[in-house]
Order: C-alpha cells, then structure tokens, then sequence
C-alpha cells in the first residue's frame, strides 16, 4: 500500500511539508508555487472543534489535502502561489481574498443546489453548516471582481459566501 505522501506526489506533484503555525504570506505564496502546502502541525483542542481561527493539522490534512488530489485545484493553488512570489507586498490582499473565498470558503452551485467546496468549510461543521442552510447568509454568484472587493474575518462565520 503506498503512503498516502506519495499518493499526493503522483496524482499532482505535491507534497505537505510541516510548519509550527501560521507564516507570513511571501513564504505561504512561495511555498505554493513550488507544490508543497503548508500544513499547521498542531491540533486544536476539544473546545474549538466547530471552528478556530487559524490552521491546525485536522484543518489541513481533512480541508486542503483531499482538494489538492484534484489537477485541477492544485493548478489554481500552485498559480496563486507563482503570482504571490511575482506581486508587490501591497497587493497581498488581494490574493488572500481570492484564496479566502474559493479554497478556504468556496461554494459551487450543481443545478438549483449549493455545496461546500472549501477546505475551510470541510474541517468546520459549524461554519459548514452556516454556509449552507443559514437563511440569512448572502450567497453571491462567483465574480472574480466582487470577490476581490469584499473584505472577510477570521474570528466569526461568514456572512457572504461565493458560490
């Protein structure tokens, strides 16, 4: 039986590569554009099971790992990686608004119904949940313009998601 390292590696040519918790967004960028994801290497606790603010482990290897097995996810991810390492500082935010709202936070429509596609989403049965059947949450249809225009935050669920 292969490792499931090695799996990653043959299906698109990535890898995960440890890191102690959050890094700064030119070696997040950098990291990407080589294929290797960054994965948080601790695990939250029991209190924050539904929700926590940044990375851990479960959130990585049960959200990103199973999206990047996908040519065509782990291309997307691999291009926003090349663009951070090209762009100015300055226009960071732009990218993480992009990364926000479809790796982390995406939704797809199939027909007349909505699915969670984000690996924020997936490791997140609260916000999972919110995304899906909150009657008060505005989804909006995927528009690379509007997306980049709207700001998020990290410590609540979303109240806009793009599908």
């Amino acid at each position: 039986m292969r490792k499931s390292r090695q799996v990653l590696m043959d299906q698109t040519g990535w890898q995960v590569e440890p890191v102690p918790a959050l890094i700064g967004f030119s070696q997040f960028f950098g990291m990407l554009s080589k294929a290797t994801f960054p994965a948080a290497s601790f695990i939250r606790g029991r209190e924050d099971f539904d929700y926590i603010e940044e990375p851990d482990i479960f959130h990585e290897i049960y959200g990103h790992t199973p999206l990047l097995t996908d040519p065509r996810f782990a291309k997307f991810s691999q291009k926003l990686g090349e663009t951070g390492t090209k762009c100015d500082k300055s226009e960071y935010s732009w990218l993480i608004r992009l990364y926000w709202f479809t790796v982390e936070f995406g939704l797809i429509r199939e027909g007349h119904e909505i699915k969670a596609l984000g690996s924020g989403l997936a490791s997140s049965p609260g916000e999972l949940d919110h995304s899906i059947n909150e009657p008060t949450v505005v989804r909006k249809p995927f528009d690379i313009i509007d997306i980049l225009r709207t700001p998020y935050r990290i410590d609540i669920n979303q109240p806009i998601y793009f599908a």
